[in-house]
């Protein structure tokens, strides 16, 4: 059994459009996964002192903390910081610097667009840290 031409002809420009338009759609899909989930969308440093670190999570155990910002002893509320660490080592130093209590800290961390849950709670992720 053969079919005509103009009935193959006719089913290929459906099928191409219907392969572009799905490509098209997961190029789109993948970039707006990176853009949101992988892109930094900014790196900076933070200082301050008074550093508590948690692990939390019901599926996904992550490292999450926060300290309060500036090294001088004032008087009021200051500023907190919330974070995620991602890094087994960035958190061991963390982990000693939470045993100098006067400690000044040096955090240098991205900023994500979105939070991803192995990740962590927070788009601020920590990158390094000194004291």
């Amino acid at each position: 059994m053969t079919t005509t031409p103009n009935a193959e002809s006719a089913k290929n420009p459906f099928k191409k459009w219907v392969r572009r338009i799905l490509l098209i759609v997961i190029l789109l899909l993948g970039f707006c996964v990176y853009w949101f989930y992988f892109n930094a969308y900014s790196k900076g440093s933070r200082i301050g002192k008074d550093l508590k670190i948690s692990t939390k999570g019901n599926i996904f155990k992550t490292n999450e903390g926060y300290f309060t910002e500036g090294c001088r002893d004032v008087i009021g509320n200051l500023p907190i910081f919330t974070f995620s660490i991602s890094d087994d080592n960035v958190q061991k130093t963390l982990l000693e610097l939470q045993l100098k209590p006067k400690a000044c800290i040096e955090l240098q961390y991205e900023e994500f667009r979105r939070i991803l849950p192995w990740r962590g709670d927070s788009k601020y992720v920590i990158v390094s840290a000194r004291e």
